[in-house]
C-alpha cells in the first residue's frame, strides 16, 4: 500500500479529499435533477443506448447507482465526479511522463488540468448568483 501511495499519490489523495469536501457544501444545481445523473429508479439496459446527439453511458450508470441509493444524492454523485476528475489528472501526468516530459512539468500540467476547471466552475456559479 505504501508503494501505491508514493509522494505524488499522496498529493492526488489530498486533492481528492479537498475537492470532495468542497463539493459537499454545494447544493445540487437545477440541472442535476433533470440530467441523466439524477437518481434513475427505473433503470433499463436500453437506457445505455444512444438516443441523443451525444452519448454518455457513464453518466447513465451514475444515475442508475444514484437510483439504488437515492438518499445519498447528490453526495455519491459528487464523490464519483471528484474521483474521476482526480484520476484523469493522474492519467494526464502519467501520459506526459511517458512522453518524456520532466516529472515536475508533468505534475504541473496535471494540476493545471485539475484546478482550472474548478476555477471555471466556481466563477460560473458566482456569475449566476450575481447576474441571474
Amino acid at each position: 500500500m505504501n508503494k501505491l501511495l508514493n509522494k505524488t499519490g499522496k498529493y492526488y489523495l489530498a486533492a481528492f479529499a479537498l475537492i470532495f469536501a468542497a463539493t459537499l457544501f454545494i447544493a445540487p444545481l437545477g440541472d442535476d435533477f433533470i440530467y441523466v445523473v439524477a437518481p434513475n429508479l427505473n433503470f433499463r439496459l436500453s437506457d445505455l443506448l444512444p438516443n441523443e446527439a451525444f452519448w454518455r453511458p457513464f453518466d447513465v450508470l451514475i444515475g442508475a447507482l444514484n437510483g439504488v441509493f437515492p438518499f445519498l444524492f447528490p453526495y455519491i454523485n459528487f464523490a464519483l465526479v471528484s474521483f474521476s476528475h482526480v484520476m484523469s489528472a493522474y492519467l494526464i501526468e502519467k501520459i506526459l511522463s511517458a512522453k518524456g516530459i520532466e516529472k515536475k512539468y508533468a505534475f504541473f500540467g496535471a494540476m493545471f488540468f485539475m484546478f482550472s476547471s474548478i476555477c471555471v466552475a466556481v466563477w460560473e456559479r458566482a456569475r449566476r448568483r450575481n447576474f441571474g
